[in-house]
């Protein structure tokens, strides 16, 4: 996943890898607004902090010389900035929800060194280990069995197979019963 420091600090440079990539320009410009509206959001409640903090100092003042009048007053004034500051909270926790799952959406960038292609066939190849194995008969592509339905995988996209959430699920159910001893 990318550090959010270096996106922020580096738009451009992330704009322009995953637009190599064939990336949504979207994602970026999405990124840009939900980041922004995360620093506003966090900056007006920490300025509610502080006005509640010194409202409420100032009531502990009141109270000591005597004004429990004006005390009730403003204590009504720093509820209802609590309720503020709680409603500001729950949505940034919705900003810092979405902007966390779009981040975890970005594909790594790809090194100055890659060749920029729409696909593998622009790969190079620059080492090969071995020769490649001989077969007596036409080997299936690893696709091929999740399309027989003897897997079910699906693509992301960018070129990274991924196992279907009820069947990760279940995976992870088989391990956990072997794990315990269940039958």
């Amino acid at each position: 996943m990318l550090d959010i420091n270096f996106v922020r600090a580096n738009l451009e440079l992330v704009r322009k890898k995953l637009d190599e990539r064939g990336f949504p320009a979207e994602a970026i410009a999405r990124f840009g607004e939900l980041d922004e509206r995360r620093r506003r959001l966090i900056s007006i409640r920490d300025e509610l902090n502080a006005t509640r903090n010194r409202e409420s100092q100032e009531i502990g003042q009141l109270m000591k010389s005597g004004q429990g009048d004006q005390a009730e007053s403003r204590r009504l004034a720093v509820r209802e900035i609590g309720d503020r500051i709680a409603a500001i909270g729950n949505e940034l926790g919705s900003v810092e929800e979405d902007l966390s799952g779009l981040m975890t959406s970005l594909p790594n960038l790809q090194h100055d060194s890659v060749p920029v292609g729409a696909d593998e066939s622009a790969n190079q190849e620059i080492k090969r280990w071995g020769a490649p194995p001989e077969f007596s008969f036409e080997p299936l592509d690893h696709v091929d069995p999740a399309e027989l339905g003897e897997a079910k995988i699906e693509h992301d996209g960018c070129g990274l197979v991924l196992a279907r959430e009820a069947d990760a699920g279940e995976s992870r159910r088989r391990l956990d019963d072997v794990r315990v001893g269940a039958p």
